[in-house]
């Protein structure tokens, strides 16, 4: 196992099921704030909104809309822009227009600076954080 993190960009899309991310270090007792195994940071234009997780794919067409479930988020530092200009900061969304989040489990992370929410889930069932 090597030692430091791997560093991700914004905005990474899940569009199937059973992903397991997971950094595996960081973010447990004794270490909520530092050490975690992923990092995702970045920047956003004025007036946009810097999403970092999204859950099922909001932008593309129907058959990009589709249900998600099985997915575990862990060991995992999103850090938003602050202050939060030029653009506001989702840390994880679940927003595409018909589309379901089930079985989200959302563990041992660090949400710094999410001007706008640090999750968002419009529909889902069985989430755990």
């Amino acid at each position: 196992m090597g030692d430091g993190f791997a560093q991700w960009e914004p905005t990474l899309v899940f569009k199937t099921s059973y992903i397991v991310f997971d950094g595996v270090t960081g973010g447990g007792p004794g270490n909520y704030f530092s050490g975690h195994g992923f990092k995702m940071q970045g920047g956003g234009s004025e007036g946009a909104v810097l999403r970092h997780i999204l859950l099922s794919d909001k932008w593309g067409g129907e058959t990009d809309r589709i249900d998600v479930s099985n997915i575990t988020i862990a060991h995992l530092e999103i850090r938003g822009v602050y202050p939060p200009q030029p653009c506001a900061t989702v840390g994880i969304e679940s927003s595409a227009q018909g589309a379901w989040t089930n079985d989200l489990t959302v563990r041992y992370c660090h949400l710094v600076d999410a001007s706008w929410a640090p999750i968002q889930v419009n529909n889902g069932n069985r989430l755990v954080f």
